[in-house]
């Protein structure tokens, strides 16, 4: 029987870049790990206009529409992984469709993916793919390239991810929420805390869906310089790589900046205040133990263990751990995988 490998639009008209690369690669380890055919991700009723950047047609949801209404299918969910607890998502791909039994007489089935659930943990074989993908969109390699040029003579680089246009502003309860804006002022104090600790030639790196304003967000006395900001904004593919490419992350709350932090293995400060805080454990996913998922993100205490992890929990007031940044970087951004909440803490 011929198979396909489908990954579903996680929204009719497309989600963000970071959130559709999730079943995107889940997809693509599925084909890998069973022989089937990589359907190519649908692009083309994306919002965010990401076939132009890929290529492809606004005729592309079609074909797979139409496979995932003829065709018989296996479903790869949420429920399945729990049950199973296989944390490399082409091996748990491969152990149902061994258990699965198809139509005898139907010419081909499908595989299905959707969903954001599992998180990076389950994709981390699809790295090397999605670098790729995200290198091959139109223009990517020319924005990248400039890039690495005009930032090569920095010694450190403070890559920080600004998100404004599509959020909303920052009211309310924040724990578990996504998709807000958080203040300049935020990133300004944070820097203003950070930049002391890095080497003296350091830059920092600003990525955003607008130009931001320097003395904005640059602490008072850096030299506007030291600052690299794209000439104009909004090559979400390039951006990505580029943002994932530096040494320090300081992030939105977005899944492109946990996408960024993902494909970097960089460490990174994340707001505290979105952190949900369950018996000593911190996770950026929400109330996902509530869920039955077994893979939480890890303590931050004992001190000794809680320094290992790549996210460093930043409040709204720019307060962290200096110890625990002073220790990254001493040991050359050596950090523990399990420790790191974009990861759900995975012991993989």
């Amino acid at each position: 029987m011929r198979l396909l490998s489908i990954s579903r639009n996680l929204t009719p008209g497309g989600a963000g870049l970071g959130n559709e690369l999730i079943p995107a690669a889940k997809s693509h380890l599925c084909a890998l790990a069973t022989g089937s055919r990589l359907v190519p991700h649908a692009w083309g009723w994306n919002g965010r206009g990401y076939r132009n950047l890929f290529g492809t047609s606004i005729l592309d949801p079609l074909p797979p529409h139409v496979a995932l209404k003829l065709l018989p299918k296996l479903e790869i969910g949420r429920r399945q992984w729990l049950d199973h607890r296989i944390e490399d998502y082409g091996s748990l791909c491969r152990h149902l469709l061994d258990r699965h039994t198809f139509p005898a007489l139907a010419p081909a089935g499908a595989i299905v993916h959707s969903g954001m659930w599992g998180g990076f943990c389950l994709i981390d074989p699809a790295k090397p793919w999605v670098k790729a993908l995200l290198a091959s969109a139109k223009g990517a390699p020319e924005r990248l390239a400039a890039f690495q040029r005009t930032t090569s003579g920095a010694a450190f680089k403070v890559g920080v991810h600004v998100r404004r246009g599509d959020f909303s502003a920052m009211t309310g309860p924040l724990r578990g929420k996504f998709n807000f804006s958080i203040p300049m002022a935020w990133y300004q104090q944070v820097l203003s805390s950070v930049l002391p600790m890095l080497p003296a030639e350091t830059l920092v790196c600003a990525f955003s869906d607008a130009i931001l304003p320097g003395d904005e967000l640059l602490p008072r006395g850096w030299p506007a310089e030291r600052l690299w900001q794209a000439p104009t904004p909004g090559h979400d593919t390039a951006d990505l790589l580029s943002l994932a490419a530096c040494d320090l992350l300081v992030c939105s709350v977005s899944s492109y900046s946990t996408m960024a932090a993902w494909l970097g293995g960089k460490p990174y400060l994340w707001l505290k205040d979105q952190m949900q805080e369950a018996s000593g454990r911190l996770s950026i996913w929400g109330d996902e133990a509530s869920e039955g998922n077994w893979l939480q993100a890890m303590s931050f205490a004992p001190p000794e263990i809680s320094l290992r992890s790549p996210c460093i929990p930043t409040s709204l007031h720019a307060d962290f751990d200096r110890r625990h940044l002073a220790a990254i970087l001493a040991d050359g951004h050596a950090t523990d995988r399990r420790l790191d909440p974009i990861r759900y803490g995975c012991t993989s």
